[in-house]
């Protein structure tokens, strides 16, 4: 759990069933329900103070750099030629069954992208890092369900 989210969940500022929801999903660790609201503050000058430390660590986490991402690539992957409205490019999957493209493109969610004669949607879109300059796009894909014409 990241500093800023154990913040506001002790100030009480995300209630306990958006809480007790991301627990269940897997994105909290389980049991930190329990902190709701537990150093909410309660005076203007613990108000002014909570508000101070967001502030700070928010601008913490906008200066430090994005985090250096280890691809997890095969060295007999073979690279693959997919296309997104009708361009082809290079790619390749990862061991997790990502598609790593090049940091040229520009890819949102929902983007088809046909790869032989099959066509797949783009679920998620991850910037990877090297030294703060992007290298790659990491996409989650999964199959596109009916007619595509």
């Amino acid at each position: 759990m990241t500093e800023i989210m154990k913040k506001l969940i002790e100030g009480g500022l995300i209630d306990v069933k958006i809480v007790k929801d991301l627990e269940r999903w897997g994105h909290l660790d389980e049991g930190l329900a329990s902190l709701v609201g537990s150093k909410k503050p309660k005076t203007t000058l613990e108000r002014s103070e909570f508000i101070d430390e967001v502030s700070e660590i928010l601008d913490r986490a906008l200066e430090e750099p994005p985090k250096e991402t280890r691809l997890e690539i095969h060295s007999k992957t073979a690279p693959i030629i997919a296309s997104l409205n009708g361009l082809p490019f290079p790619a390749v999957m990862d061991l997790m069954g990502h598609l790593i493209c090049p940091p040229e493109l520009r890819f949102v969610m929902g983007d088809f992208i046909r790869i032989d004669n099959s066509f797949f949607i783009v679920e998620t879109v991850e910037g990877l890092y090297e030294e703060q300059r992007l290298i790659a796009w990491q996409l989650s894909i999964s199959p596109a369900k009916g007619s595509l014409r």
